[in-house]
């Protein structure tokens, strides 16, 4: 787990390249998870996605912005999120012309 925080945080700060982080499905950053911690032999608590060090460390939208780069965070529709979750919503759009997805990758990354 140390690795991958270290890989994002130096991929974060790096300005000896262009990255890109592309995350699809953010909203599932902000809902609830599947883990769980045992609290007595019959109970447990649902582990909430704020105590996941992985979840805060991908949640870049509302961290500093990349060095030397962007993010692009893309929410799913197929699951509903609650609307007592506080997701950030910061609309941007930017015209792109049709074509194949390599030039679209060079274009992207010399801006």
């Amino acid at each position: 787990m140390d690795a991958v925080l270290a890989v994002i945080e130096g991929l974060k700060n790096t300005t000896a390249f262009p990255v890109v982080f592309a995350l699809d499905d953010y909203n599932a950053l902000y809902s609830h998870t599947a883990y769980y911690e045992a609290v007595t032999f019959k109970k447990r608590r649902m582990i909430m996605p704020e105590e996941l060090r992985l979840v805060k460390a991908l949640r870049l939208v509302e961290q500093e912005p990349i060095a030397n780069g962007i993010c692009i965070a893309a929410p799913t529709f197929s699951s509903s999120a609650s609307p007592k979750l506080r997701i950030p919503y910061k609309e941007v759009r930017q015209r792109v012309n049709h074509f194949g997805p390599m030039p679209f990758y060079v274009a992207l990354l010399r801006k």
